[in-house]
């Protein structure tokens, strides 16, 4: 599970143990630290639409999509991403 905090990523493992489900942990966080970001609106309403003056939410409070995890074998990879402020308007961050 990852979500993010104040220029950080806070990365939680989930070990499930099904033999023994006692044994089962859930760690962290771990403060994975990102470059400067703005939530794209402060997290509200702002994006506009064509052919109508309704706008819609950024949802730049939470991660967007899913977070996909690979396994290369010689490494592990996480990506997700979220809305953000870039320059004057708003963009998508990969991280």
């Amino acid at each position: 599970m990852v979500y993010f905090g104040t220029n950080n990523l806070n990365l939680f493992k989930f070990h499930v143990d099904f033999n023994t489900p006692a044994n089962s942990t859930f760690t962290g966080p771990t403060v994975i630290p990102v470059a400067a970001f703005s939530p794209l609106c402060g997290g509200g309403t702002c994006v506009p639409q064509a052919g109508t003056t309704q706008q819609l939410d950024s949802l730049a409070d939470r991660l967007m999509y899913r977070l996909a995890y690979r396994n290369f074998g010689t490494h592990e990879s996480l990506v997700v991403n979220h809305s953000v402020t870039a320059g004057s308007g708003g963009g998508v961050a990969l991280v």
